[in-house]
């Protein structure tokens, strides 16, 4: 319930602000997050939906990518559960995987990871 407040009020926060979005003024969080904390979180928060399509939802994490990283985890929490929403909306049978990966390392300590949703 705390996750899904506090993800609730970033949410209102980003609609509030949205003259900061069309301005280019939007400011990321800088903050140290673990990412499989983040990944089991949004996997609470869409478990209700996923049971209730009769759908098997996995994560899977490569252990190249470390698992504290500093940025925005609300902002990302939205993006993940918004593309695993349509993923989930959108898929009748199967299973819904999120796989995150170290994609490649820009330079000392930053980081590009990849995202991939796939529906099964």
């Amino acid at each position: 319930i705390e996750t899904s407040s506090q993800l609730l009020l970033s949410l209102i926060n980003d609609v509030l602000d949205f003259s900061k979005i069309e301005s280019g003024k939007v400011t990321l969080e800088c903050i140290p997050f673990r990412m499989k904390d983040l990944l089991d979180t949004t996997q609470r928060i869409l478990h209700h939906k996923v049971e209730e399509k009769g759908l098997l939802f996995r994560t899977e994490y490569d252990p190249e990518t470390s698992d504290v990283l500093i940025g925005d985890p609300y902002r990302l929490s939205q993006v993940l559960i918004n593309l695993l929403g349509n993923a989930i909306k959108f898929t009748d049978i199967g299973e819904i995987l999120i796989y995150v990966s170290l994609d490649r390392v820009i330079k000392d300590n930053f980081y590009q990871i990849k995202f991939k949703i796939i529906d099964v």
